[in-house]
């Protein structure tokens, strides 16, 4: 089964130039049909949020979904390149929270909430082992609040 993970923003952005930065942000591609990046160990989904999702995220997180991507990493790709994809998550996580203010939340199998943000902070849940467990993500937490995140979807 692959590790999949959900983002969710307000960020005001078109399709096309959310994948840009997407890809950009990892060093992938867009593929052909112009509906992913393609990276090394992941691929990455990403298009405008639907109203009924939009309302959900507003009931849930306090916010209204604008962006909605998925991370889903690659089945066969080793612990070297999952660990790999993972900081490269983490890292355009931070980085569009930077370019594009605003609220989000990045859930885990779309369920577990691991990042929040808003425009005031970017908060890592405490519970989440990825960010202890990958040499490679540590250092993505600093400067940032590791403190328990609420569940609103367990």
């Amino acid at each position: 089964m692959a590790t999949e993970y959900s983002l969710s923003s307000d960020a005001d952005l078109a399709t096309g130039e959310l994948l840009a930065f997407f890809a950009a942000a990892i060093g992938g591609r867009v593929d052909d049909d112009g509906e992913a990046v393609i990276g090394d160990g992941m691929t990455i989904w990403a298009d405008l949020a639907d109203e009924d999702d939009a309302d959900v995220m507003k009931r849930l997180f306090g916010f209204e979904e604008r962006i909605a991507a998925t991370f889903r990493f690659h089945n066969l790709a080793g612990p070297e390149t999952i660990e790999h994809s993972t900081a490269l998550m983490v890292a355009t996580v931070l980085a569009l929270t930077e370019r594009y203010t605003g609220n989000g939340v990045l859930l885990y199998n779309s369920e577990v909430a691991v990042i929040r943000w808003s425009p005031d902070e970017v908060v890592f849940h405490e519970a989440w082992d990825a960010w202890t467990r990958y040499a490679e993500v540590t250092p993505l937490l600093v400067g940032h609040p590791v403190r328990s995140l609420p569940q609103p979807l367990l």
